[in-house]
């Protein structure tokens, strides 16, 4: 239990401007617009820092996150500083969307409603940079809110920059893995998707969705990510394979990759997901008789 304070230390805290700042969304939403009249205080927050207290209140609450959004509208000031060449203002943008996104009637909002395809090439263009901090947040944003089919849709013009985060991060540090958790659920949405299923397995220009996902070589990353990543990673990349092997000649690549013993072994200590859609994929690639026998090995 923290120390108690005596009333004068209470009070002076109460008389901090800053505290009145952080803890005051009206004034956090002035600041993040640009409105500055607080002035009154002689204290004004950059944006990127209006954005980071707006984040610390999101994290709190559902509530909290509808007031964020609804009562102050803040999204179009955030998504403002997504496509800001500012570093820190486009993570403190971009992490707050995340977590506003965790309520799902803010998904459209963040996307579609309102801020058209700009918000979502905004969001890619972080996916395409060099921060991977920030790349992380940008992908859980969009594995977020591509549980939306509208959003999804949209985001089937942005493949490569998704398939590219696949790809193991060269500064490991504690959430790395996440990112490449992400995209891969992010690719799996596509093809589970319930909405106009053959609209969303078709990409624009007429190909075969999975077919093409083959064709810019997201195999070896998902072998590597059953392997080597993190349980979010691996439950990700083999239900993402699962849906793969129904694509003529998966099967086969596994075997010759050295995919096969990395599904056993998931089967055996993977997470409970991860473990039953790798035994989903090993029983697609026994029913093919000239694996069956590698299979039963």
């Amino acid at each position: 239990m923290p120390p108690k304070r005596d009333k004068k230390e209470k009070a002076k805290k109460s008389d901090d401007p800053m505290a009145v700042i952080q803890n005051d969304l009206t004034i956090l939403a002035e600041n993040l617009c640009g409105n500055q009249s607080i002035a009154k205080t002689q204290l004004v927050l950059s944006r990127g820092d209006a954005a980071y207290y707006v984040w610390r209140h999101a994290i709190g609450s559902e509530a909290k996150r509808q007031e964020i959004s609804r009562k102050h509208a803040c999204i179009p000031y955030l998504l403002q500083l997504v496509g800001s060449a500012d570093i820190f203002s486009r993570h403190m943008g971009i992490g707050c969307l995340q977590f506003l996104a965790q309520s799902e009637d803010l998904r459209d909002m963040i996307i579609t409603r309102g801020y058209g395809d700009k918000s979502l090439s905004n969001v890619i263009k972080i996916l395409e940079g060099d921060h991977d901090r920030t790349k992380v947040r940008a992908a859980a944003l969009l594995y977020q809110v591509c549980q939306v089919p509208e959003i999804a849709i949209l985001m089937r013009d942005y493949l490569q920059p998704i398939i590219n985060c696949l790809a193991p991060s060269p500064h490991k540090w504690a959430g790395s893995e996440d990112g490449r958790a992400f995209a891969a659920g992010i690719l799996r949405s596509f093809s589970h998707c319930d909405f106009a299923p053959e609209v969303m397995n078709t990409l624009p220009d007429g190909s075969n969705l999975r077919a093409t996902l083959l064709q810019h070589g997201v195999l070896q990353p998902l072998l590597s990510m059953i392997s080597d990543g993190n349980q979010m990673a691996q439950t990700e990349a083999v239900c993402l394979l699962a849906v793969l092997c129904e694509e003529d000649g998966v099967a086969l690549e596994i075997l010759e990759s050295g995919g096969l013993a990395k599904l056993i072994q998931l089967v055996s200590q993977g997470q409970e997901e991860a473990r039953a859609h790798a035994a989903g994929v090993l029983k697609l690639i026994a029913v093919e008789p000239e694996f069956m026998e590698a299979v039963a090995l």
